[in-house]
């Protein structure tokens, strides 16, 4: 992995922090009573994939929500969303060699039970 790719894969937006805050704060008011301890952690995970194309064809075969909109286009506005997607891979691609890395971020959250 060059540089340039693993300083682009540590760039994942910090603006989470506060979803994560917020996000934790939910989980106590969810588990109010029945969690003895509720720990998170802001994790982040690489999507790997051949190409652009290569993720497009697994999610529009295989992922529910992005199969669905395909299919719920009429046949004449479903390259505009593929271009768009393909438009979208590309801004957050952090890999040089052809092949597609998008860095993402999630919260792990643990509770314990009371």
């Amino acid at each position: 992995m060059s540089s340039a790719t693993a300083e682009k894969l540590s760039s994942v937006p910090v603006s989470l922090d506060l979803a994560a805050i917020k996000a934790k704060q939910h989980l106590a008011e969810l588990f109010q009573g029945e969690a003895r301890e509720i720990r998170t952690q802001r994790r982040e995970f690489v999507f790997r994939y051949r190409s652009a194309a290569h993720w497009l064809e697994v999610f529009r075969t295989w992922y529910g929500p992005i199969h669905r909109a395909f299919q719920a286009l009429p046949a004449r506005a479903r390259p505009a969303l593929e271009h768009d997607l393909l438009v979208l891979l590309g801004e957050m691609n952090a890999a040089g060699d052809g092949t597609l890395a998008v860095p993402s971020a999630y919260l792990e959250a643990v509770i314990v039970r009371a």
